[in-house]
This record gives C-alpha cells, sequence and structure tokens, in this order.
C-alpha cells in the first residue's frame, strides 16, 4: 500500500481543478477527475494533456444522481487505499432557470 493518498477531484477540467492535477501529480498515488466535459473539448494545455496520460477521468455529470454515482465506482472496493475528495464542480453559466440552479445546489449536497 503507498502512502500517497489518492485523489478524486470533481470538476476537474475547470480552471481549478486542471491546475490543481498539476500540483498534486508529483504526490499522488492516484488522481482521478471526474467532469461532464471531455479533456479534448476544453482547451488543455500540452502540460495538461500530457499530465492526463497518467490521471484516470471520468466523464459524468453530477448535476445528476447517475454521474455522482459513476464518480464514485471502485473508490469504496478497497478500504485500505486512503482518498480525498476535492470538489471544484460547479455550474457557471449565468441565466440558468430556478429549477435547474434549485438541481444543482439539491444534488451537489449529496457529494
Amino acid at each position: 500500500m503507498s502512502t500517497k493518498p489518492s485523489y478524486l477531484i470533481l470538476g476537474g477540467l475547470g480552471f481549478i481543478g486542471r491546475n490543481l492535477f498539476l500540483h498534486l501529480l508529483q504526490n499522488a498515488n492516484k488522481i482521478r477527475i471526474v467532469d461532464k466535459q471531455l479533456p479534448l473539448t476544453v482547451y488543455l494545455t500540452k502540460q495538461h494533456m500530457n499530465a492526463l496520460q497518467n490521471i484516470q477521468t471520468v466523464q459524468a455529470d453530477l448535476n445528476r444522481q447517475e454521474g455522482i454515482i459513476k464518480a464514485f465506482e471502485g473508490i469504496e472496493q478497497n478500504k485500505e487505499e486512503k482518498w480525498i475528495v476535492i470538489n471544484c464542480a460547479a455550474e457557471t453559466k449565468y441565466g440558468l432557470s430556478p429549477e435547474v440552479q434549485q438541481m444543482c445546489i439539491t444534488l451537489q449536497d449529496l457529494i
């Protein structure tokens, strides 16, 4: 068992998440990032793209219950491995309907 922690970064392809995984990469056993976007669609730098070769990426919409389940799949199986969960996921679009905003708030509370 590694003494280094493993990290699950929710919203890992956003501005904060992508710079966070670069920072954590040297001192992590594993990194898994979860984002609703695909890496090829978010204009990552070469440095970020190279780092992603050593990182597990999961595409999931954390505004949906199934996305939350997908994000955590497999982590609970290994009780000896220590995971640190960092939530960088956020909905930043202006003008969302009140119903959509409420859905995002409610499901984020489940994480």
